[in-house]
């Protein structure tokens, strides 16, 4: 999470979604705070529908979307901050027309 939360703080104009999946808005609270981490737009999925929807199996997932909110990559385990800026700069070159650069 630190390096999600580094992330963020980097690339202000993406948003980036903290979805904690079955404990309860306390336990993670009591977690944010012995990490120092003072997250934005923390969400709860008690019953697990992220996961559903995007087919995703376990827990700590990065899940890397589309602007329209279509599944771009799903990373599994601990991620990199380099991979994150990867992914991100991909999604943003995808996103582009074909005809521009930046």
């Amino acid at each position: 999470m630190p390096a999600l939360d580094a992330a963020a703080a980097r690339n202000a104009d993406v948003r980036f979604l903290f979805v904690n999946q079955g404990e309860s808005p306390e336990t993670a609270a009591r977690f944010l705070a012995a990490e120092q981490l003072a997250l934005e737009h923390v969400l709860f999925d008690g019953t697990q529908a992220v996961a559903r929807h995007y087919g995703t199996v376990g827990i700590l997932v990065t899940l890397f979307l589309h602007a329209d909110g279509r599944l771009a990559k799903a990373h599994m385990g601990e991620i990199a901050p380099e991979q994150i800026d990867a992914e991100i700069r991909r999604l943003e070159r995808a996103a582009r027309p074909a005809n521009t650069t930046r």
